[in-house]
């Protein structure tokens, strides 16, 4: 059974209810007008005069229907016996103080009450609406709704899961999870129980699972954090040695969309493969690297610069690009990069108010400069800018200040959320 059919057989149940307070309610005013109006007969027609004389009760009941014959025409029930001895046990200090215009009075607002209750049984469901109002009117103020409602999207249960755990990892000995017994190992971020993870060897090996209380992939964990599916704007900037003492190659690419528990790599698979540096970076920021060779004889500059925004974005199986031939000694981050994806147009949708890219609601502009990466295994801070391009300002009119400030202020907060720190 439905809300709506619920509902339905409530409000019928309580329209019969109400029919039948109003039946119980008009029998009860049509004996308030018979006993008026025989009160009003019996005194003004001094009818107790005939009582005079009787030796008992039954002569005096008798005399007393006799007189009210002639007047049995103008009520509309039989006259019984009850309404006989009560007219006859009427005190002498109420006959004598009868006031003939209140009793009067009296009958037409019993009249008008029956007519009113017919009419109200004549129409028994505006009645019974008129009733719900009353209801409404008479409790609940202060008890106004509180909830709207609205329209709901569809969401994904991962987009707004809680951050109810702590991830940790044990990079050496290769164990990562959530359960009580990581928490000695080094903090990685906050995330969900229903949550994914991408796992980074530093031989290049890597694999999506579901977050587990502790799981084990493999020793030398480079990389680990939240995975989110089919995000085509998070690059992974990586630089690796092709097997033992192979060529410097790299590469940029994003991770889209693979299949849980099963392995992939990031090089070209050859063995003793390692990564020498990888950056995630989750609006495809592109820094500036300064690579130090090792010195040898006829390799004229041991230190040069590496630009990953000179670099093309790939796919994931991609080998990636050649760097140099040379064994490396030392990398440092020199510049800090921009995004190289360009800015993002971002909606705001009014009837879930929500912020999207799927072009449902008002466009607030195309939003860009939101850095926030991961570099290496240092732990490093997280910078939140927000631009706007210019076209923002016809399109900030569609909407109030104070819509657009929500809205600005939930997407830094969203993108702040699942920024990954280790």
């Amino acid at each position: 059974m439905g809300v709506k059919e619920i509902l339905r057989r409530s409000a019928e149940n309580t329209r019969r209810l109400l029919g039948c307070e109003l039946e119980i309610r008009l029998h009860e005013l049509n004996e308030a007008w018979d006993a008026a109006s025989l009160e009003r007969i019996f005194i003004e027609n001094k009818l107790y005069q005939l009582i005079e004389g009787c030796r008992s009760h039954e002569e005096a009941y008798a005399a007393v229907d006799k007189g009210l014959e002639p007047f049995k025409k103008l009520l509309r029930r039989e006259v019984t016996l009850e309404d006989v001895q009560r007219l006859t046990e009427l005190k002498f200090i109420r006959i004598s103080r009868y006031d003939a215009d209140k009793a009067d009075n009296e009958i037409r607002r019993i009249e008008d009450d029956i007519e009113s209750t017919k009419h109200d049984l004549a129409h028994l469901t505006d009645y019974t609406i008129a009733y719900y109002e009353h209801i409404r009117d008479k409790y609940g103020k202060g008890r106004e709704r509180r909830t709207e409602i609205r329209s709901f999207d569809a969401i994904e249960a991962a987009k707004v899961a809680v951050t109810n755990a702590k991830l940790y990892v044990d990079r050496a000995e290769g164990f990562f999870g959530i359960g009580k017994g990581m928490k000695d190992s080094e903090f990685v971020c906050d995330c969900s129980d229903i949550d994914d993870v991408i796992v980074i060897l530093k031989d290049g090996r890597y694999k999506v699972t579901k977050v587990k209380d502790k799981d084990f992939f493999d020793k030398g964990i480079y990389y680990i954090g939240v995975f989110k599916r089919n995000d085509e704007r998070t690059i992974y900037n990586v630089l690796y040695r092709d097997g033992r003492g192979g060529p410097i190659m790299m590469k940029r690419c994003a991770i889209k969309s693979i299949t849980r528990e099963r392995e992939y790599d990031l090089t070209k698979g050859t063995p003793k493969s390692e990564i020498l540096y990888m950056s995630v970076n989750p609006n495809g920021e592109a820094e500036v690297l300064k690579i130090y060779f090792r010195p040898r004889p006829r390799l004229k500059k041991v230190i040069v610069d590496l630009d990953f925004s000179t670099v093309a974005i790939k796919g994931r199986q991609s080998q990636g690009n050649l760097f140099s031939r040379y064994g490396i000694h030392k990398i440092s981050l020199k510049e800090r990069g921009t995004s190289t994806l360009g800015g993002q147009n971002i909606w705001y949708d009014e009837d879930v108010r929500r912020l999207n890219t799927d072009g449902r609601g008002v466009l607030l502009g195309e939003f860009k400069g939101m850095t926030r990466s991961w570099c290496g295994r240092r732990r490093t801070s997280i910078t939140l800018r927000i631009s706007t391009s210019d076209s923002i300002s016809p399109m900030r009119r569609c909407v109030s200040t104070a819509t657009f400030r929500a809205a600005c202020t939930a997407y830094v907060t969203l993108t702040a959320s699942r920024a990954i720190t280790t």
